[in-house]
Protein backbone atom coordinates (compact mmCIF):
# COMPACT_ATOMS: atom_id res chain seq x y z
CA UNK A 1 0.00 0.00 0.00
CA UNK A 2 1.38 3.43 -0.99
CA UNK A 3 0.01 6.71 0.42
CA UNK A 4 -0.41 9.19 -2.43
CA UNK A 5 -1.89 12.63 -2.89
CA UNK A 6 -4.17 12.69 -5.92
CA UNK A 7 -4.24 15.87 -7.98
CA UNK A 8 -6.95 16.38 -10.57
CA UNK A 9 -5.93 19.13 -13.03
CA UNK A 10 -9.52 20.38 -13.25
CA UNK A 11 -10.34 20.41 -9.54
CA UNK A 12 -7.08 21.21 -7.78
CA UNK A 13 -5.43 19.34 -4.92
CA UNK A 14 -7.54 16.73 -3.16
CA UNK A 15 -7.21 14.97 0.20
CA UNK A 16 -4.70 12.18 0.79
CA UNK A 17 -5.95 8.78 -0.27
CA UNK A 18 -4.60 5.30 0.19
CA UNK A 19 -4.28 3.83 -3.26
CA UNK A 20 -3.55 0.18 -3.90
CA UNK A 21 -1.88 -1.10 -7.10
CA UNK A 22 -5.21 -1.62 -8.89
CA UNK A 23 -6.46 1.87 -7.93
CA UNK A 24 -3.25 3.45 -9.15
CA UNK A 25 -3.51 1.58 -12.43
CA UNK A 26 -6.96 3.07 -12.98
CA UNK A 27 -5.59 6.61 -12.66
CA UNK A 28 -2.77 6.51 -15.19
CA UNK A 29 -4.18 9.59 -16.99
CA UNK A 30 -4.01 11.72 -13.85
CA UNK A 31 -1.14 13.44 -12.07
CA UNK A 32 -0.10 11.93 -8.74
CA UNK A 33 1.94 13.57 -5.98
CA UNK A 34 3.74 11.90 -3.09
CA UNK A 35 3.30 13.77 0.19
CA UNK A 36 6.61 14.08 1.99
CA UNK A 37 8.29 17.13 3.59
CA UNK A 38 8.09 18.69 0.14
CA UNK A 39 5.85 17.79 -2.79
CA UNK A 40 7.14 15.54 -5.52
CA UNK A 41 5.82 14.87 -8.98
CA UNK A 42 5.36 11.14 -9.44
CA UNK A 43 5.52 9.85 -12.97
CA UNK A 44 4.27 6.28 -13.05
CA UNK A 45 4.61 3.81 -15.87
CA UNK A 46 2.29 0.86 -15.38
CA UNK A 47 2.14 -2.50 -17.09
CA UNK A 48 -0.29 -5.29 -16.45
CA UNK A 49 1.35 -8.68 -15.98
CA UNK A 50 -1.77 -10.44 -17.32
CA UNK A 51 -4.97 -9.10 -18.91
CA UNK A 52 -7.24 -10.81 -16.35
CA UNK A 53 -5.13 -10.47 -13.22
CA UNK A 54 -6.08 -6.86 -12.37
CA UNK A 55 -2.59 -6.52 -10.88
CA UNK A 56 -0.33 -3.66 -11.92
CA UNK A 57 3.46 -3.90 -11.79
CA UNK A 58 5.65 -0.83 -11.14
CA UNK A 59 8.08 -0.24 -14.01
CA UNK A 60 9.68 3.10 -13.08
CA UNK A 61 9.46 5.98 -10.63
CA UNK A 62 11.05 9.34 -11.40
CA UNK A 63 11.02 12.18 -8.86
CA UNK A 64 11.55 15.91 -9.44
CA UNK A 65 11.03 18.55 -6.75
CA UNK A 66 8.15 20.93 -7.47
CA UNK A 67 8.58 24.71 -7.19
CA UNK A 68 6.41 26.44 -4.58
CA UNK A 69 5.69 29.86 -6.09
CA UNK A 70 3.53 32.90 -5.35
CA UNK A 71 1.38 34.52 -8.00
CA UNK A 72 -0.28 37.93 -8.09
CA UNK A 73 -3.34 38.51 -10.24
CA UNK A 74 -3.89 42.19 -11.07
CA UNK A 75 -6.95 43.44 -12.96
CA UNK A 76 -5.83 45.90 -15.63
CA UNK A 77 -7.24 49.45 -15.29
CA UNK A 78 -9.91 47.84 -13.14
CA UNK A 79 -12.48 50.62 -12.79
CA UNK A 80 -12.24 51.38 -16.50
CA UNK A 81 -12.49 47.67 -17.35
CA UNK A 82 -15.67 47.37 -15.25
CA UNK A 83 -17.26 50.25 -17.15
CA UNK A 84 -16.24 48.79 -20.52
CA UNK A 85 -17.59 45.37 -19.54
CA UNK A 86 -21.14 46.62 -20.20
CA UNK A 87 -20.14 49.19 -22.83
CA UNK A 88 -18.27 47.24 -25.54
CA UNK A 89 -18.49 50.32 -27.74
CA UNK A 90 -15.83 51.89 -25.48
CA UNK A 91 -13.17 49.19 -25.92
CA UNK A 92 -10.90 51.48 -27.97
CA UNK A 93 -12.22 54.78 -26.62
CA UNK A 94 -10.24 56.79 -24.03
CA UNK A 95 -11.96 56.51 -20.64
CA UNK A 96 -11.34 57.96 -17.17
CA UNK A 97 -13.05 57.29 -13.84
CA UNK A 98 -13.22 60.03 -11.22
CA UNK A 99 -12.95 59.74 -7.45
CA UNK A 100 -15.74 60.42 -4.96
CA UNK A 101 -17.52 63.72 -5.55
CA UNK A 102 -16.06 63.71 -9.09
CA UNK A 103 -12.88 65.22 -7.71
CA UNK A 104 -9.79 63.53 -9.17
CA UNK A 105 -8.83 61.05 -11.88
CA UNK A 106 -8.43 57.63 -10.22
CA UNK A 107 -8.51 55.29 -13.21
CA UNK A 108 -7.31 55.73 -16.79
CA UNK A 109 -7.50 53.62 -19.90
CA UNK A 110 -4.29 53.04 -21.81
CA UNK A 111 -5.40 55.64 -24.36
CA UNK A 112 -5.64 58.27 -21.63
CA UNK A 113 -2.27 57.29 -20.19
CA UNK A 114 -0.81 57.85 -23.66
CA UNK A 115 -2.17 61.41 -23.53
CA UNK A 116 -0.01 62.05 -20.47
CA UNK A 117 -2.88 62.53 -18.01
CA UNK A 118 -1.41 61.75 -14.56
CA UNK A 119 -3.09 59.66 -11.89
CA UNK A 120 -4.76 61.64 -9.12
CA UNK A 121 -4.88 64.95 -10.98
CA UNK A 122 -7.93 67.12 -10.11
CA UNK A 123 -10.55 66.81 -12.82
CA UNK A 124 -11.03 70.55 -13.25
CA UNK A 125 -7.36 70.93 -14.19
CA UNK A 126 -7.59 68.52 -17.14
CA UNK A 127 -11.26 68.93 -18.07
CA UNK A 128 -10.53 70.97 -21.20
CA UNK A 129 -7.84 68.53 -22.35
CA UNK A 130 -10.09 65.52 -21.80
CA UNK A 131 -12.96 67.19 -23.64
CA UNK A 132 -10.73 68.02 -26.59
CA UNK A 133 -9.51 64.41 -26.77
CA UNK A 134 -13.13 63.16 -26.58
CA UNK A 135 -12.45 61.17 -23.42
CA UNK A 136 -15.49 59.46 -21.87
CA UNK A 137 -15.81 60.33 -18.16
CA UNK A 138 -17.42 58.18 -15.45
CA UNK A 139 -18.14 58.83 -11.79
CA UNK A 140 -16.99 56.07 -9.45
CA UNK A 141 -19.56 53.26 -9.34
CA UNK A 142 -18.26 51.43 -6.28
CA UNK A 143 -21.27 49.12 -6.09
CA UNK A 144 -20.46 47.80 -9.55
CA UNK A 145 -16.72 47.59 -8.88
CA UNK A 146 -17.14 45.65 -5.64
CA UNK A 147 -19.48 43.16 -7.31
CA UNK A 148 -17.17 42.54 -10.27
CA UNK A 149 -14.24 42.22 -7.87
CA UNK A 150 -16.11 39.56 -5.87
CA UNK A 151 -16.76 37.63 -9.08
CA UNK A 152 -13.09 37.79 -10.08
CA UNK A 153 -11.95 36.54 -6.67
CA UNK A 154 -14.51 33.74 -6.63
CA UNK A 155 -13.44 32.56 -10.08
CA UNK A 156 -9.78 32.66 -9.02
CA UNK A 157 -10.55 30.78 -5.81
CA UNK A 158 -11.84 27.81 -7.77
CA UNK A 159 -8.57 27.60 -9.75
CA UNK A 160 -5.96 27.78 -6.99
CA UNK A 161 -5.18 26.02 -3.71
CA UNK A 162 -4.64 29.12 -1.53
CA UNK A 163 -5.82 32.69 -2.11
CA UNK A 164 -5.31 36.02 -0.35
CA UNK A 165 -7.34 39.00 -1.55
CA UNK A 166 -5.04 42.02 -1.34
CA UNK A 167 -7.26 44.77 -2.72
CA UNK A 168 -10.35 45.30 -4.86
CA UNK A 169 -8.37 44.41 -8.01
CA UNK A 170 -5.46 42.28 -6.75
CA UNK A 171 -5.02 38.89 -5.13
CA UNK A 172 -2.05 36.70 -4.22
CA UNK A 173 -2.27 32.95 -4.73
CA UNK A 174 -0.05 29.90 -4.38
CA UNK A 175 1.16 28.04 -7.42
CA UNK A 176 3.00 24.70 -7.58
CA UNK A 177 4.84 23.74 -10.76
CA UNK A 178 7.64 21.43 -11.85
CA UNK A 179 9.44 24.20 -13.78
CA UNK A 180 9.31 27.87 -14.70
CA UNK A 181 7.81 26.93 -18.04
CA UNK A 182 5.09 24.89 -16.34
CA UNK A 183 4.37 27.81 -14.00
CA UNK A 184 3.95 30.17 -16.95
CA UNK A 185 1.62 27.72 -18.69
CA UNK A 186 -0.52 27.42 -15.55
CA UNK A 187 -0.59 31.21 -15.07
CA UNK A 188 -1.71 31.68 -18.68
CA UNK A 189 -4.45 29.11 -18.12
CA UNK A 190 -5.68 30.94 -14.99
CA UNK A 191 -5.60 34.26 -16.85
CA UNK A 192 -7.68 32.83 -19.69
CA UNK A 193 -10.22 31.37 -17.25
CA UNK A 194 -10.72 34.72 -15.47
CA UNK A 195 -11.00 36.70 -18.69
CA UNK A 196 -13.40 34.18 -20.22
CA UNK A 197 -15.67 33.90 -17.17
CA UNK A 198 -15.66 37.52 -15.97
CA UNK A 199 -14.63 39.57 -18.99
CA UNK A 200 -12.06 41.93 -17.42
CA UNK A 201 -8.41 41.80 -18.60
CA UNK A 202 -5.86 40.67 -16.02
CA UNK A 203 -2.10 40.34 -15.67
CA UNK A 204 -0.30 37.73 -13.57
CA UNK A 205 3.16 37.86 -12.03
CA UNK A 206 4.79 34.74 -10.56
CA UNK A 207 7.87 34.62 -8.33
CA UNK A 208 9.28 33.15 -5.14
CA UNK A 209 7.98 35.98 -2.91
CA UNK A 210 5.11 38.43 -2.81
CA UNK A 211 7.33 41.45 -3.37
CA UNK A 212 8.88 40.03 -6.53
CA UNK A 213 5.50 38.72 -7.73
CA UNK A 214 4.16 42.26 -7.43
CA UNK A 215 6.98 43.54 -9.63
CA UNK A 216 6.50 40.63 -12.07
CA UNK A 217 2.83 41.55 -12.53
CA UNK A 218 3.87 45.06 -13.61
CA UNK A 219 6.37 43.55 -16.05
CA UNK A 220 3.64 41.31 -17.44
CA UNK A 221 1.33 44.28 -17.86
CA UNK A 222 3.93 46.44 -19.62
CA UNK A 223 5.09 43.65 -21.96
CA UNK A 224 1.50 42.91 -22.95
CA UNK A 225 0.97 46.58 -23.76
CA UNK A 226 4.23 47.25 -25.61
CA UNK A 227 5.25 43.87 -27.02
CA UNK A 228 1.97 42.02 -27.27
CA UNK A 229 3.00 39.51 -24.61
CA UNK A 230 0.66 37.00 -22.93
CA UNK A 231 0.15 39.18 -19.86
CA UNK A 232 2.08 36.73 -17.67
CA UNK A 233 5.62 36.98 -16.28
CA UNK A 234 7.46 34.42 -14.15
CA UNK A 235 10.65 35.89 -12.66
CA UNK A 236 12.80 33.55 -10.57
CA UNK A 237 16.41 32.51 -10.09
CA UNK A 238 18.82 33.70 -12.75
CA UNK A 239 16.14 35.83 -14.43
CA UNK A 240 15.59 37.76 -11.20
CA UNK A 241 19.32 38.21 -10.58
CA UNK A 242 19.81 39.52 -14.12
CA UNK A 243 16.97 42.03 -13.72
CA UNK A 244 18.05 43.50 -10.36
CA UNK A 245 20.55 46.04 -11.70
CA UNK A 246 17.89 47.62 -13.92
CA UNK A 247 15.19 48.00 -11.26
CA UNK A 248 15.14 51.31 -9.37
CA UNK A 249 14.33 50.91 -5.69
CA UNK A 250 11.25 53.14 -5.95
CA UNK A 251 9.68 50.61 -8.32
CA UNK A 252 9.49 48.00 -5.56
CA UNK A 253 6.30 47.38 -3.63
CA UNK A 254 6.76 48.55 -0.04
CA UNK A 255 9.37 51.23 -0.77
CA UNK A 256 7.78 54.65 -0.46
CA UNK A 257 9.21 58.08 -1.17
CA UNK A 258 10.76 58.41 2.30
CA UNK A 259 12.52 55.06 2.23
CA UNK A 260 13.54 55.60 -1.39
CA UNK A 261 15.23 58.90 -0.49
CA UNK A 262 16.99 57.24 2.45
CA UNK A 263 18.22 54.42 0.22
CA UNK A 264 19.67 56.90 -2.26
CA UNK A 265 21.44 58.68 0.59
CA UNK A 266 23.18 55.38 1.32
CA UNK A 267 24.06 54.96 -2.37
CA UNK A 268 21.46 52.25 -2.97
CA UNK A 269 19.73 53.16 -6.22
CA UNK A 270 18.77 49.76 -7.57
CA UNK A 271 17.64 46.41 -6.21
CA UNK A 272 21.13 45.09 -6.93
CA UNK A 273 22.63 47.86 -4.77
CA UNK A 274 20.17 47.08 -1.97
CA UNK A 275 20.94 43.35 -1.98
CA UNK A 276 24.69 44.00 -2.19
CA UNK A 277 24.52 45.64 1.22
CA UNK A 278 25.04 43.64 4.38
CA UNK A 279 21.78 42.48 5.95
CA UNK A 280 22.85 43.79 9.36
CA UNK A 281 23.41 47.21 7.78
CA UNK A 282 19.88 47.15 6.38
CA UNK A 283 18.52 46.29 9.83
CA UNK A 284 20.46 49.12 11.49
CA UNK A 285 19.05 51.64 8.99
CA UNK A 286 15.51 50.42 8.35
CA UNK A 287 14.80 48.01 11.19
CA UNK A 288 12.79 44.80 10.93
CA UNK A 289 10.74 46.01 7.96
CA UNK A 290 13.94 46.59 5.99
CA UNK A 291 15.14 43.11 6.90
CA UNK A 292 11.90 41.55 5.70
CA UNK A 293 12.09 43.46 2.44
CA UNK A 294 15.71 42.32 2.04
CA UNK A 295 14.66 38.69 2.49
CA UNK A 296 11.71 39.05 0.11
CA UNK A 297 13.97 40.50 -2.59
CA UNK A 298 16.40 37.63 -1.91
CA UNK A 299 13.60 35.25 -2.97
CA UNK A 300 12.84 34.16 0.58
CA UNK A 301 9.09 34.35 1.12
CA UNK A 302 8.53 36.22 4.37
CA UNK A 303 4.84 36.89 3.82
CA UNK A 304 3.02 33.66 3.03
CA UNK A 305 -0.38 33.18 1.42
CA UNK A 306 -3.27 32.80 3.78
CA UNK A 307 -5.21 36.00 4.22
CA UNK A 308 -4.82 38.97 6.49
CA UNK A 309 -4.09 37.98 10.07
CA UNK A 310 -6.21 39.37 12.85
CA UNK A 311 -4.58 42.27 14.58
CA UNK A 312 -2.62 43.50 11.57
CA UNK A 313 -5.15 46.26 10.82
CA UNK A 314 -5.40 48.82 13.59
CA UNK A 315 -8.25 51.00 12.35
CA UNK A 316 -11.14 51.41 9.90
CA UNK A 317 -12.19 54.71 8.36
CA UNK A 318 -15.19 55.76 6.27
CA UNK A 319 -15.59 59.36 5.10
CA UNK A 320 -17.26 61.12 2.21
CA UNK A 321 -17.55 64.66 0.88
CA UNK A 322 -20.98 66.13 0.14
CA UNK A 323 -22.06 67.45 -3.23
CA UNK A 324 -23.23 70.63 -1.48
CA UNK A 325 -22.57 72.14 1.94
CA UNK A 326 -25.16 71.73 4.67
CA UNK A 327 -25.76 73.16 8.14
CA UNK A 328 -28.55 70.73 8.98
CA UNK A 329 -27.77 68.51 11.96
CA UNK A 330 -30.16 65.70 10.88
CA UNK A 331 -28.46 65.59 7.48
CA UNK A 332 -24.96 65.47 8.96
CA UNK A 333 -25.93 62.75 11.44
CA UNK A 334 -27.60 60.79 8.66
CA UNK A 335 -24.27 60.76 6.83
CA UNK A 336 -22.42 59.77 10.01
CA UNK A 337 -24.93 56.95 10.58
CA UNK A 338 -24.11 55.62 7.11
CA UNK A 339 -20.38 55.60 7.87
CA UNK A 340 -20.92 53.98 11.25
CA UNK A 341 -22.78 51.18 9.47
CA UNK A 342 -19.92 50.78 7.02
CA UNK A 343 -17.11 50.46 9.57
CA UNK A 344 -19.20 48.28 11.88
CA UNK A 345 -19.93 45.82 9.06
CA UNK A 346 -16.24 45.78 8.10
CA UNK A 347 -15.23 45.03 11.68
CA UNK A 348 -17.74 42.20 11.98
CA UNK A 349 -16.49 40.71 8.71
CA UNK A 350 -12.94 40.75 10.12
CA UNK A 351 -13.99 39.46 13.54
CA UNK A 352 -12.76 42.66 15.21
CA UNK A 353 -14.18 45.24 17.63
CA UNK A 354 -13.23 48.90 18.22
CA UNK A 355 -11.94 50.43 21.44
CA UNK A 356 -12.09 54.02 20.16
CA UNK A 357 -14.62 55.90 18.04
CA UNK A 358 -13.93 59.23 16.36
CA UNK A 359 -16.62 61.28 14.61
CA UNK A 360 -15.79 64.12 12.26
CA UNK A 361 -17.73 66.72 10.31
CA UNK A 362 -15.67 69.26 8.42
CA UNK A 363 -16.28 72.40 6.38
CA UNK A 364 -14.55 72.89 3.04
CA UNK A 365 -10.81 73.44 3.41
CA UNK A 366 -11.22 76.41 1.09
CA UNK A 367 -13.83 78.13 3.27
CA UNK A 368 -13.46 80.65 6.10
CA UNK A 369 -14.35 77.86 8.55
CA UNK A 370 -11.33 75.70 7.70
CA UNK A 371 -9.90 75.92 11.25
CA UNK A 372 -13.15 74.94 12.94
CA UNK A 373 -12.51 71.89 15.20
CA UNK A 374 -15.18 69.53 13.86
CA UNK A 375 -14.19 66.28 15.55
CA UNK A 376 -14.68 64.38 18.83
CA UNK A 377 -13.36 61.08 20.20
CA UNK A 378 -14.51 58.60 22.83
CA UNK A 379 -12.74 55.58 24.32
CA UNK A 380 -15.23 52.79 24.82
CA UNK A 381 -15.44 50.92 28.12
CA UNK A 382 -15.91 47.66 26.24
CA UNK A 383 -14.78 47.24 22.59
CA UNK A 384 -17.73 46.69 20.27
CA UNK A 385 -18.73 46.26 16.62
CA UNK A 386 -22.46 46.62 17.28
CA UNK A 387 -23.88 49.25 14.93
CA UNK A 388 -26.55 50.30 17.44
CA UNK A 389 -24.10 50.99 20.25
CA UNK A 390 -21.72 52.85 17.94
CA UNK A 391 -24.58 55.01 16.68
CA UNK A 392 -25.47 55.96 20.24
CA UNK A 393 -21.92 57.10 20.90
CA UNK A 394 -21.72 58.85 17.51
CA UNK A 395 -24.79 60.97 18.25
CA UNK A 396 -23.30 62.05 21.60
CA UNK A 397 -20.01 62.98 19.91
CA UNK A 398 -21.75 65.03 17.22
CA UNK A 399 -23.61 66.96 19.93
CA UNK A 400 -20.26 68.03 21.38
CA UNK A 401 -19.03 70.05 18.41
CA UNK A 402 -21.90 70.60 15.97
CA UNK A 403 -22.57 74.24 15.11
CA UNK A 404 -25.52 75.10 12.84
CA UNK A 405 -23.64 78.17 11.59
CA UNK A 406 -20.95 76.02 9.96
CA UNK A 407 -21.42 74.92 6.32
CA UNK A 408 -20.32 71.28 6.54
CA UNK A 409 -18.84 69.67 3.44
CA UNK A 410 -17.59 66.29 4.70
CA UNK A 411 -18.44 63.76 7.41
CA UNK A 412 -17.13 60.41 8.54
CA UNK A 413 -16.02 58.12 11.34
CA UNK A 414 -12.79 56.41 12.36
CA UNK A 415 -12.64 53.37 14.63
CA UNK A 416 -9.32 52.31 16.13
CA UNK A 417 -7.82 50.18 18.85
CA UNK A 418 -9.17 47.09 17.11
CA UNK A 419 -9.10 43.80 19.01
CA UNK A 420 -10.31 40.32 18.00
CA UNK A 421 -13.83 39.72 19.28
CA UNK A 422 -12.74 36.59 21.14
CA UNK A 423 -10.27 38.69 23.15
CA UNK A 424 -12.77 41.30 24.40
CA UNK A 425 -12.65 41.66 28.16
CA UNK A 426 -15.67 42.90 30.14
CA UNK A 427 -15.38 45.63 32.76
CA UNK A 428 -16.90 46.02 36.21
CA UNK A 429 -17.61 49.70 35.71
CA UNK A 430 -19.53 49.88 32.40
CA UNK A 431 -23.29 49.94 32.19
CA UNK A 432 -23.30 47.36 29.37
CA UNK A 433 -20.68 44.64 29.79
CA UNK A 434 -22.01 42.36 27.04
CA UNK A 435 -19.12 40.98 24.99
CA UNK A 436 -20.84 38.20 23.02
CA UNK A 437 -21.87 38.97 19.41
CA UNK A 438 -25.50 40.01 18.98
CA UNK A 439 -27.48 37.61 16.72
CA UNK A 440 -29.36 40.59 15.26
CA UNK A 441 -26.16 41.97 13.74
CA UNK A 442 -25.40 38.56 12.20
CA UNK A 443 -28.89 38.40 10.70
CA UNK A 444 -28.57 41.92 9.30
CA UNK A 445 -25.18 41.11 7.74
CA UNK A 446 -26.57 37.93 6.23
CA UNK A 447 -29.51 39.73 4.65
CA UNK A 448 -27.26 42.45 3.24
CA UNK A 449 -24.87 39.85 1.84
CA UNK A 450 -27.75 38.02 0.15
CA UNK A 451 -29.90 40.89 -1.09
CA UNK A 452 -27.39 43.72 -1.46
CA UNK A 453 -25.56 46.22 0.72
CA UNK A 454 -27.83 48.54 2.76
CA UNK A 455 -30.89 46.36 2.21
CA UNK A 456 -31.25 46.42 6.00
CA UNK A 457 -29.87 49.36 8.00
CA UNK A 458 -30.15 50.70 11.52
CA UNK A 459 -32.14 53.93 11.55
CA UNK A 460 -32.46 54.01 7.75
CA UNK A 461 -30.60 56.88 6.05
CA UNK A 462 -33.69 58.94 5.20
CA UNK A 463 -31.82 62.09 4.19
CA UNK A 464 -29.19 60.42 2.01
CA UNK A 465 -30.05 62.56 -1.02
CA UNK A 466 -29.00 65.68 0.90
CA UNK A 467 -25.44 64.48 1.59
CA UNK A 468 -24.61 62.13 -1.28
CA UNK A 469 -21.48 63.08 -3.23
CA UNK A 470 -21.56 64.52 -6.70
CA UNK A 471 -21.92 61.79 -9.36
CA UNK A 472 -22.72 63.50 -12.63
CA UNK A 473 -21.46 60.62 -14.78
CA UNK A 474 -22.56 57.59 -12.75
CA UNK A 475 -23.14 54.44 -14.79
CA UNK A 476 -25.98 51.98 -14.03
CA UNK A 477 -25.57 49.28 -11.39
CA UNK A 478 -25.74 46.56 -14.00
CA UNK A 479 -25.24 43.57 -11.69
CA UNK A 480 -26.95 44.54 -8.43
CA UNK A 481 -30.10 46.47 -9.38
CA UNK A 482 -32.99 44.90 -11.29
CA UNK A 483 -33.94 48.13 -13.07
CA UNK A 484 -30.35 48.56 -14.32
CA UNK A 485 -29.86 45.13 -15.85
CA UNK A 486 -28.65 45.54 -19.40
CA UNK A 487 -31.16 44.57 -22.09
CA UNK A 488 -30.42 43.33 -25.59
CA UNK A 489 -32.77 43.90 -28.49
CA UNK A 490 -32.63 41.61 -31.50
Amino acid sequence: MVILEYVDETKGRMVLSQLGPFQVASLTSKRLCLSFSCTFLLRVLLLTSAPKSNIARWVGLFYTADMQLIGLLDCNNFFVSCERLFRPDLQSTPVVVLSGNDGCVVARSNEVKALGIPMGVPYFQVKAELTQAQVVVFSSNFTLYRDISARVMQALKTEVVALEVYSVDEAFFSLTASSVQAAEIEAVRIKQVIERQIGVPVSIGVANSKTIAKYASEVAKQKAKTQGGPGVACITGADWVAAQAGIAVQEIWGIGSGMSASLRQHDMHTVADFLAANRSQIISIFGVLGARLYDELSEQAVWSIGGRAKGTQKSHMSTRSFAHTTSSKPVVFDAIAYHVGQVAADMRADGMAASTLQVLAKPSRHSDWVLYPGTAVVTLDVPTNDTRLLLTYARELLDIFFDDAVPYKKAGVIVSGLVPTEHIQPTLFAGDTKVTPDPMMAVMDGLNARFGTHTVTVGGQRQAAAWQPKTDWLSPQYTTKWSDIASVEA
